[in-house]
């Protein structure tokens, strides 16, 4: 039933809109519909581009608690931002390059695979402020000063975190599948997707963060 929805829905162009709503409204329904759709490059790089700003903004936010704000602590919070958004990129670039294996695909379709991580990660960024905001005072003391200890609130951070990870799987495995890769491969290979992103966005993003752009 779900599947036949998707199935008459995927009859034109979608807006960033209808985007959005379909994917926060149904996540799981909405991705497939998203992915299996026709949806504009411009409306990936849109998202990519805003969940930037959202992750810088709220690295900025973080530094702004621990230390003045300066040009090298405002470019620190921006390279974070740009690691992010690589990691966005280097997700859709995997994707594009497993599914060129298994199947047949464009890179301007696997494109919607970072917007949507994109969207996911303005979503979690949304919710990593509000958990932050609630117990502020509490998390700060015991990053700074130390130690960790698994309370309630690391247990939020980790449960909002591990939610947003969980989605990337959801994604990369969806994409596969509409691609034509079948269900066992598209299960196996998404986590190995994502780490692979991760690894190269994460090696970029330290060398980024050593470099001294401003004086």
């Amino acid at each position: 039933m779900q599947q036949q929805a998707i199935n008459n829905a995927t009859t034109g162009n979608l807006g960033v809109l209808q985007v959005i709503k379909h994917v926060l409204w149904s996540p799981v329904t909405g991705t497939q519909l998203v992915l299996a759709n026709t949806v504009s490059v411009r409306i990936a790089a849109a998202l990519m581009g805003v969940a930037f700003i959202f992750v810088t903004s709220f690295a900025l936010a973080i530094i702004s608690q621990m230390y003045v704000l300066s040009a090298k602590t405002i470019m620190f919070g921006v390279k974070i931002g740009l690691s992010f958004f690589l990691f966005l990129l280097m997700l859709s670039l995997v994707v594009f390059l497993v599914k060129k294996i298994f199947a047949v695909t464009t890179f301007k379709s696997d494109l919607m695979v970072g917007g949507l991580a994109g969207l996911a990660l303005m979503v979690q960024t949304v919710l990593l402020l509000i958990v932050l905001l609630l117990f502020r005072d509490s998390l700060i003391t015991m990053f700074v000063d130390g130690p960790v200890t698994f309370s309630p609130q690391v247990a939020l951070l980790f449960f909002v975190i591990a939610y947003g990870g969980l989605y990337m799987l959801l994604l990369v495995q969806q994409s596969l599948s509409i691609a034509g890769v079948s269900p066992s491969r598209s299960w196996y290979l998404s986590p190995l997707v994502v780490a692979a992103a991760v690894f190269i966005a994460r090696n970029v993003g330290e060398w980024m963060i050593a470099q001294e752009w401003v004086a």
